[in-house]
């Protein structure tokens, strides 16, 4: 495995992991998608990006969340 897929790979475990996360406190499965793909963003980094700001916005902006 090249350097490149190594870092692919590493992006789609922690893309998951935030999917994963938003499931675990009740999103949909459609939901999860809308998120991730936000503004139309299909790109994996963007989608990262995505996933990584609405769980830190629900943990600092929504108590009941944690």
């Amino acid at each position: 495995m090249n350097l490149l897929q190594a870092y692919t790979a590493q992006q789609v475990e922690q893309l998951e992991l935030y999917q994963n996360v938003l499931r675990c406190c009740g999103y949909t499965p459609e939901k999860v998608k809308a998120v991730t793909e936000m503004g139309g963003e299909r790109h994996l980094e963007q989608q990262l990006c995505n996933l990584r700001g609405h769980v830190s916005y629900l943990y600092h902006h929504a108590p009941g969340w944690k």
